[in-house]
Parts: C-alpha cells; sequence; structure tokens
C-alpha cells in the first residue's frame, strides 16, 4: 500500500504561499475584480473571519506541537476592536525594534497609520491617538512577548474548538475526521498535502485540506474545509460568494495529474469536491458536493443561466499573459480608437 503522501510536494505552507505558482486564492481574486486588481494580487490578506478559519483548520488537521507553535491564547480586552487591534499590528511591526511600548511611537507616527485606514477622522487627533492607546497598550506589550506567533483571543479558540468538536460528532462528517484505526488499514485520511503541476505553460500550486483514501475501493476522496459566516444550509450562496467553483476544479485537476503519473494511484477514482461547512453559531456540520468538478470550460447556473463560472485555466493562462505582457489596459480596449459602449454593455 501507498500513501499519496509520497507523490505529494514535501514542503511547508509558507513554502507552498510563496511558490510563484498560480493558487486558487490568485485566480477568484482576479476573477472578481479583474484587471485593475492584478498589482494588488500579492497582497496579503487578514480578516478575524479568515484567521478564524487557520485556526480551526490547524485545530483538526495539525498537532497540539503545530497549534502551540502558531498560537498563543489570551483575553484580549472587550474595547479592542477588530480595527484598532490590526493597527496595532501594524504598528508593532514597524515599530518593534524602536519603541517598546505603544505609548512611545510618536503621536504623528501613529496619525498616519490611522489615517491610513480612515478611523476616527472626525475626532480631535488626541482623541483618536487615546483610543488607539487605551485598546492596544496591552496587545502590543503581548506581542513582544508572543513575537512569532499568532495571538487569538480564548473567546475565538473556545468558539473554533467547539467547531471542531461538532465537525467529530456531526453524522455527515465524523467519519471523515476520525482518528486512522488499526483494524481499519486501508483507510487513510491526509491532511494538508500539497501538489504543483503545470497545465498550458502555466504552474499551479494547490494545499489539499483532507484526502480520505480507501485504498481497498481505490477511490480517494477530496474534501475542503470551510468555516462559514453563513449558516451550513446556505453555503451554496458562499460558494458563488467565493468561487469555490475555481478552488474545485483547479484542485481536482492537479491532483488527478498528479496520481495520473503514478503507477499505484492511476487507476484510483478521485471524487468531485466535497465540501464540509461549519458555522461556528450553528454548529450544524454538512457536506456539499459540487457534482460540476471535472468539467471544462464555463458553467451556467441560476433560473435563467445568469450565474456564469469562468474555467480556472481560462482565468490563470489570462492572468500569466497579463503578467508577463503589463499592458495598460484590458484585452478589448482600444487605445487608438473609440471602444464600443454597446459592445461592452452587452457583456454585463
Amino acid at each position: 500500500m501507498k500513501s499519496l503522501r509520497e507523490i505529494s510536494l514535501p514542503i511547508t505552507e509558507q513554502q507552498y504561499r510563496e511558490d510563484g505558482a498560480m493558487h486558487y486564492s490568485t485566480l477568484s481574486d482576479f476573477s472578481k475584480g479583474g484587471f485593475h486588481c492584478i498589482e494588488h494580487l500579492g497582497e496579503k490578506k487578514e480578516s478575524p473571519s479568515l484567521l478564524f478559519g487557520s485556526v480551526v483548520d490547524t485545530l483538526i488537521t495539525g498537532t497540539p506541537e503545530e497549534f502551540e507553535n502558531t498560537y498563543f491564547v489570551t483575553d484580549v480586552s472587550a474595547d479592542s476592536s477588530d480595527t484598532l487591534i490590526n493597527v496595532t499590528k501594524s504598528l508593532f511591526s514597524v515599530y518593534k525594534d524602536s519603541y517598546p511600548t505603544l505609548e512611545e511611537i510618536p503621536d504623528e507616527n501613529v496619525i498616519a497609520v490611522l489615517n491610513e485606514i480612515d478611523y476616527g477622522r472626525a475626532w480631535k487627533a488626541d482623541t483618536r491617538i487615546s483610543k488607539l492607546r487605551k485598546a492596544g497598550s496591552d496587545y502590543y506589550k503581548l506581542l513582544y512577548i508572543t513575537e512569532g506567533k499568532t495571538v487569538i483571543s480564548s473567546e475565538m479558540y473556545n468558539e473554533a474548538m467547539a467547531c471542531v468538536r461538532a465537525l467529530h460528532e456531526a453524522p455527515a462528517t465524523k467519519h471523515l475526521f476520525a482518528a486512522d484505526n488499526p483494524f481499519e488499514p486501508n483507510i487513510e485520511r491526509l491532511y494538508q498535502l500539497k501538489f504543483s503541476r503545470e497545465f498550458n505553460g502555466v504552474r499551479y500550486s494547490c494545499m489539499a485540506d483532507l484526502l480520505y483514501v480507501d485504498h481497498e475501493k481505490k477511490i480517494v476522496v477530496f474534501c475542503d474545509l470551510k468555516t462559514s459566516s453563513k449558516y451550513e444550509d446556505d453555503f451554496y450562496k458562499s460558494f458563488v460568494e467565493w468561487n469555490y467553483h475555481i478552488q474545485a476544479r483547479l484542485y481536482w485537476r492537479i491532483i488527478r495529474a498528479t496520481m495520473d503519473d503514478d503507477e499505484y494511484f492511476k487507476d484510483f477514482t478521485l471524487t468531485n469536491c466535497h465540501f464540509i461547512v461549519v458555522n461556528k453559531k450553528n454548529l450544524v456540520p454538512l457536506v456539499w458536493v459540487f457534482e460540476d468538478t471535472q468539467k471544462v470550460g464555463e458553467l451556467s447556473y441560476g433560473k435563467d443561466r445568469i450565474v456564469k463560472f469562468r474555467d480556472p485555466f481560462e482565468l490563470g493562462e489570462e492572468l500569466s499573459k497579463y503578467l508577463k505582457a503589463k499592458p495598460s489596459v484590458p484585452d478589448g480596449i482600444s487605445l487608438d480608437k473609440p471602444n464600443s459602449l454597446i459592445e461592452h454593455l452587452n457583456t454585463l
């Protein structure tokens, strides 16, 4: 019996993030933002929802040691809004070597950061600075103690643990996240495996949350875990909003191509993408399958077929061309003659 791990990439998550290949998140952002978002595609995104998803991922797919090396759980003051916490993080990243406390950072430097995010412009400068220092002072000190780790509140940790318990207990998901059983030697659960392939001159990479392998039946169940702000039964709306169709089709093609090149796995079936969804308030995990995971080309859905999903490779090849050529306008726009409004209106 051979493990899929043996044909995956032996790299860290950080190395995966920095491998220079096209990732789902890049293609999704390009699909949403189009030509004029290209210069911002490499920027790191941070939000409470993204952080929460990462915490749940680490708790359920990683080891206790991985969690302890990555996160530091503490009580963050209730009056510390996400905005002010993020400002404090920004100030710490810039001034940690010069100013050991938030109070020592010059007022003009603090105001500059507050202006960048347009926080409290209607207030006096002293008021804005005072609010930040009151909310972020202890947090700034904490960042010194925990440098290299991500600080999360005990509330976030407890909510993440509730999601993990729900995933381990729900009828639709408990078998997927169960520990490997010595009495079921043919079943293997593999978390966060990385793969990379080149198609049509463009390299793509993926990191699969869970691959559930049944060696006896020769089947690999392809799963992705989502912590959703919507109820689990509303996931189809998130599927459209976050372009998860790109992730499903792209990951399937990369993993399938890797399996096809291996003598042991080439005869295994790779299932359509199964999205495992949990909402931290509702805690009723569900599994959703995307039946069109293996389809190629543009897909259309909705009552009047107005929901259009572009093919991942079409997006990847278009973006790759723009990155290489660096044009000043997107395809279809003329710089030396009038552009047709009707032609472009009819694309809406």
